[in-house]
């Protein structure tokens, strides 16, 4: 605040200097009084003098003497008048000097007052267009968070929704195939989300690029700043660097709301990219939990196959048994057959297709046991291939959950820069209202001055004119008491000159007479004294 108060000393150095106008025109005014009350005491002096010169006159037939002394008198007084009609008169022509001068000065304050003024309506109409944008921001800002309720709520009604979902996905029992497609699925998401991740990676280096960019513009505008406040400068150059200032807090007021919407726009982007990770880290949670479940169901399914077919190499083993028993009760019958009667062959014979039947029913069986087992034992290998590639998407999924997780938290983090350079450049937009109010209660103060300025113009032109109309007034009275002056003087003058006539011929008759009287014995004329003694 350097500058204002050199501002207002040069202000208060000016009302001096037309205070001590002022003085110096009421200084003038009571000298030309105290001039006309001295012209008006010479005045009644000099009539005061004229009646005593018109009575001396009439003694000067008596007297001439007396007339010469009173004749040197007037004339002096004459010289004394003349000279100090022109001096009065150089004096006028000084005080018209003065006050053109005066009225020139005026003028001049006129011209700078009108220019502060355009300067003023100018500074309105920028403050008009301030107001405007920061009205129009206000209602872009209550827009804004109108939208993020709308958000919120459709937010919380998805996570509502997300919640019935896992429930039902809970409930579910997908398949295989299905599992493998959602698990081709999540790959190709993953890939898309660190695709995504990379490309937020690389708009939060720019971001950051630009933060810099704009600390060190900040600080050129700091310096900037610092260096017009150490300049010393008038009023009307004040005001053009106060507009160039405002032009400037405008641009970077500016620059920073729109960068304020980019990463409020970013953040957002963020939020619901997050979102979108936490409901597939869900998604990858059930459909591992899912996996879980379907490799314990394929373990128990296994064991439970593992006892079936236990059981049954039990009974083929019995089956074998029972049939190389029954081959060795046929030999034993076929070699019996030989010794034994006839009647015996017909029942053995009949045991020996009975047998044949049950060896052939038995091998039946057996082939079908067989067949059974080889379906098993190939379904066996085909549970355990797919047990292992279940147990490696296992593990691929676990590692891809834990990137995402580390994603996330890289995400987060970023989100927290995010929202703390949001801070920093909400502070600093604080800073620069904060900088327009200080410019604005400045040029309030700037008004108030101009304004008093302005009321002291109009009283010292009010002051003036009354004086102009008093000294006109005077000026008038001095001219019609001049001509009386000049018409009192030339009678004066026609008066002494007759006298003038009279002692000169008075002088003569004098003369004459003297010369009548004669002369002395000396030779010298004779005088009326010599008659008297």
């Amino acid at each position: 605040m350097e500058w204002d108060t050199e501002a207002l000393k040069a202000w208060d150095e000016s009302l001096k200097k037309r205070d001590d106008d002022t003085d110096i025109l009421k200084k003038f005014s009571r000298e030309d009084e105290l001039r006309y009350n001295e012209l008006e005491a010479r005045r009644l002096i000099l009539q005061t003098e004229c009646l005593t010169k018109r009575e001396t006159i009439k003694r000067i037939a008596a007297e001439s003497h007396s007339y010469d002394m009173v004749i040197e008198r007037s004339g002096k007084v004459i010289q004394q008048q003349i000279a100090d009609r022109e001096a009065l008169i150089n004096q006028w022509k000084d005080a018209v000097k003065m006050l053109q001068q005066r009225d020139v000065d005026i003028f001049c304050a006129q011209e700078q007052i009108q220019m502060t003024y355009e300067a003023i309506a100018k500074q309105e109409d920028v403050l008009v267009e301030e107001h405007a944008f920061l009205n129009n921001q206000k209602r872009v800002n209550h827009e804004m968070e109108l939208e993020i309720q709308s958000i919120n709520s459709t937010n919380c009604r998805m996570r509502r929704e997300l919640g019935e979902i896992t429930q039902v996905l809970l409930l579910m029992n997908s398949d295989h195939d299905t599992l493998k497609r959602r698990v081709v699925q999540s790959s190709q998401h993953l890939e898309n989300v660190r695709l995504k991740g990379k490309r937020l990676l690389e708009k939060i280096a720019d971001m950051e690029s630009v933060c810099s960019r704009f600390k060190e513009e900040r600080a050129a505008l700091l310096q900037k700043q610092h260096e017009i406040d150490e300049m010393t400068s008038s009023s009307k150059e004040r005001l053009k660097k106060l507009e160039q200032m405002i032009n400037d807090e405008e641009r970077l007021y500016n620059i920073y709301v729109s960068d304020t919407e980019k990463l409020n726009c970013t953040i957002f982007r963020t939020q619901r990219f997050l979102k979108e990770q936490r409901e597939i880290a869900k998604s990858c949670e059930i459909e591992l939990s899912n996996v879980h479940c379907d490799c314990d169901q394929l373990r128990k399914c296994i064991s439970l196959l593992s006892k079936d077919l236990d059981k049954i190499k039990e009974v083929v083993y019995d089956m074998e048994f029972r049939i190389d028993d029954i081959e060795k009760r046929l030999c034993a019958i076929t070699e019996e057959e030989n010794e034994e009667d006839d009647e015996k062959k017909d029942a053995m014979k009949q045991q020996v297709t009975e047998m044949e039947e049950t060896l052939t029913n038995q091998k039946e069986v057996q082939r079908v046991l067989q067949a059974q087992v080889d379906r098993l034992q190939e379904e066996m290998r085909n549970l355990t291939n797919c047990i292992a590639m279940d147990k490696e998407m296992v593990l691929t999924l676990e590692n891809r959950c834990e990137n995402f997780v580390l994603e996330f938290e890289n995400g987060k983090k970023q989100i927290a820069a995010a929202k703390q350079a949001t801070q920093e450049k909400q502070v600093e937009e604080n800073m620069m209202l904060l900088r327009i109010d200080q410019i604005e209660k400045e040029k309030k103060r700037e008004e108030k001055h101009i304004f008093s300025l302005e009321t002291l113009r109009l009283n010292l032109d009010q002051a003036i004119k009354e004086r102009q109309t008093e000294i006109d007034t005077k000026k008038t009275i001095m001219l019609a008491k001049r001509r009386n002056l000049d018409e009192e003087r030339g009678r004066l003058r026609a008066d002494v000159a007759l006298v003038r006539v009279k002692i000169d011929q008075i002088k003569k008759k004098y003369h004459i007479a003297c010369g009548s009287l004669g002369k002395d014995e000396d030779g010298n004329p004779l005088s009326v004294a010599h008659f008297r003694y």
